[in-house]
């Protein structure tokens, strides 16, 4: 079970929407069970993960998201990032990684995670969020890591939740939205573990644009990224990791460290407890 579907489950929320529909491209379609990556026409990567109910993140799931990233760095000259499962784009952490865990494999579960982060927060090549779905938990810190947001609304929820579960998110997992919406409006959010729908998340900057469908989503994506790509990718880059620089090398200075701390506050009795 993920971040998602605990969360809502507390809410009532149901799962209802139509199938996603196939992108138009012409290069050959390159897919693993979990994810899926696809050459788009104008030359950019569009990765969709593919790891059903919720796309929740387990070690192997982001063993093959990282790759997919760094394929796609190296290979295209943009990213858009989305599901091809029909109202989720992930329901975060899988909870189970978490839950009686063994502690190795625990640490290289978190390990992963900031791993997968920095290589999407401070990639060389523009990325868009293609949120087509529920984006909650680490679904919405691997939104917050791209460079433009484009989610269709307005009942999808996004958000920072880790707290109505019992759980703490990392500095570096907070900051990104205090980045995208103040101080003030991320520390109400972060401690309440507040989930807001598209219409809400695009009202305080959570998001860019909202769309109607996935159908749009995806159109806008490729709007948005040929906008991005016009800018000579050396300055775009620049621009994007002045801004970016200091919570990224905090992160990847202090990777251990983080590890550290995030295994030994899940492993407390009253976390498990709050997992279990």
């Amino acid at each position: 079970m993920s971040l998602l579907g605990r969360s809502l489950a507390l809410s009532n929320v149901a799962f209802r929407g139509c199938m996603h529909k196939h992108l138009s491209t012409t290069a050959a379609r390159l897919s693993g069970p979990l994810v899926s990556t696809t050459i788009h026409d104008n030359g950019y990567t569009v990765l969709s993960m593919n790891k059903k109910p919720v796309n929740s993140l387990s070690l192997e799931f982001l063993y093959d998201l990282d790759k997919a990233l760094s394929d796609a760095e190296a290979n295209s000259a943009g990213l858009v990032l989305t599901s091809s499962l029909p109202t989720i784009f992930s329901g975060g952490l899988e909870i189970t990684e978490m839950y009686q865990p063994d502690e190795a494999r625990l640490r290289e579960f978190w390990y992963t995670v900031q791993g997968v982060f920095l290589k999407l927060y401070g990639s060389k090549i523009p990325t868009v969020g293609c949120l087509n779905g529920h984006s909650l938990a680490g679904g919405c810190f691997l939104a917050l890591a791209t460079d433009y947001r484009i989610m269709v609304g307005p009942k999808y929820l996004i958000g920072l939740n880790e707290t109505q579960l019992g759980i703490a998110a990392p500095f570096w997992i907070q900051e990104p939205m205090t980045q995208a919406i103040g101080f003030r409006k991320s520390l109400i959010a972060l401690m309440l573990g507040t989930s807001f729908n598209a219409q809400e998340a695009l009202s305080i900057g959570l998001i860019d644009e909202m769309v109607a469908n996935t159908e749009e989503a995806h159109k806008h994506s490729d709007i948005a990224m040929k906008k991005l790509m016009k800018i000579p990718s050396i300055a775009l880059y620049a621009t994007k990791m002045q801004m970016r620089n200091d919570l990224y090398n905090r992160l990847s200075e202090n990777r251990e460290k983080d590890v550290d701390n995030f295994v030994n506050f899940i492993l407390q009795p009253e976390v498990q407890g709050n997992l279990g």
